[in-house]
């Protein structure tokens, strides 16, 4: 069987003009808002080479926000549809496609599966970057219509612990709890979610619970160790889901080095679905491996090189399969970030290989 091997380019050009920036600057004094989703390496927003967009924790409380849903409901281009109905999922849509070409990250990671943003509490969010369009050809073909990341805020030097609980209209009942701290080198952030949900009728009503966890080791300042997992339970009228998800991300910078990344994901769920009057429900297990490493470096003043690595498996089993599916997948990438005064000029490019698909 042949296979086809699909390849993403883009080239970008942007232009920043430094007599602006000074009036703004001299106008206010403040602190830059840094993004990393849009070339996977920070930059200033205003100077990041594809179209983006940040929501801060100020920006949030300013907007009553209370989970990441409700953050992104004012950003133009942007449209969250939130359901609690059986046998439907949330969808983001960004510039009017499809939520398939949406790519939704937390912390960096893929998120698999339906889960709801409304269960990720405002207290834990540091900030969401949002990039607009295929600008951001790193993460490949899910992200068409754009990426939405969001990440959550390190753990406090001072032990924190908040709560909210809101009601509303069809006897929707949401809980949120956090508790951070940090000792040491090391810190961690628990937070807990629940939602009931009644709804109008019988068939509407929406149960579900969401766990997230984070240790993060400091161990220098060349070295930070990221152990993030999380638990989720959902269920609907004729649909249960569970998931389980455990992650390990390094950052390294040494001396005389190229900056290197490596991550490591693995999530579990099982969906039960139960349709015209099945005695018993259907169920669909899936097991997704992924393998991340990343090295950026200067070669020139000019030149900021990014490149990497992503390895993924995935085994499904049950369902409708009359056997157990197995499939992965190889992808590379590369960016240069070349600086040309006001000028900033972006080339990159990314390769997958599909076991299946090619």
């Amino acid at each position: 069987m042949s296979r086809v091997v699909s390849i993403w380019f883009v080239i970008t050009l942007f232009l920043v003009h430094p007599l602006a920036l000074a009036d703004e600057q001299a106008d206010e004094v403040k602190m830059e808002e840094i993004i990393v989703t849009a070339t996977k390496t920070s930059h200033p927003l205003e100077d990041t080479p594809v179209p983006a967009v940040v929501v801060d924790g100020k920006e949030m409380e300013r907007r009553n926000a209370l989970n990441a849903g409700e953050a992104l409901r004012y950003l133009p281009g942007i449209h969250l549809d939130t359901y609690f109905a059986p046998m439907t999922r949330d969808a983001l849509r960004i510039q009017g496609l499809p939520s398939r070409y949406t790519l939704i990250l937390l912390d960096g990671e893929r998120i698999t599966g339906r889960h709801p943003l409304t269960l990720i509490p405002a207290d834990v969010i540091e900030r969401v970057e949002v990039v607009k369009g295929p600008s951001s050809v790193l993460y490949g073909s899910d992200a068409v219509g754009g990426v939405c990341n969001i990440i959550t805020r390190s753990p406090s030097r001072k032990p924190s612990l908040n709560g909210t609980f809101s009601y509303g209209s069809y006897g929707s009942k949401t809980f949120f709890l956090n508790h951070g701290y940090s000792f040491g080198r090391v810190g961690y952030l628990i937070s807990a979610a629940a939602n009931r949900l009644k709804g109008k009728e019988k068939i509407s009503r929406c149960n579900a619970e969401n766990v997230l966890m984070k240790l993060k080791w400091e161990k220098d300042k060349q070295g930070i160790w990221t152990l993030r997992g999380g638990f989720r339970r959902e269920k609907l009228a004729f649909w249960k889901e569970r998931k389980f998800d455990l992650g390990l991300k390094g950052d390294l910078d040494l001396p005389n080095l190229p900056k290197l990344t490596l991550k490591y994901h693995s999530i579990f769920y099982r969906d039960e679905v139960r349709v015209g009057g099945a005695p018993k429900p259907t169920l669909t297990d899936e097991l997704e491996s992924r393998f991340e490493m990343q090295m950026t470096r200067n070669l020139t003043k000019r030149h900021l090189l990014t490149s990497g690595m992503e390895m993924l498996h995935d085994k499904i089993e049950g369902g409708d399969l009359p056997a157990e599916k197995r499939h992965f997948m190889i992808s590379s990438y590369l960016q240069d970030e070349i600086s040309l005064g006001a000028l900033s000029l972006l080339l990159a490019g990314r390769l997958d290989y599909h076991s299946v698909w090619g």
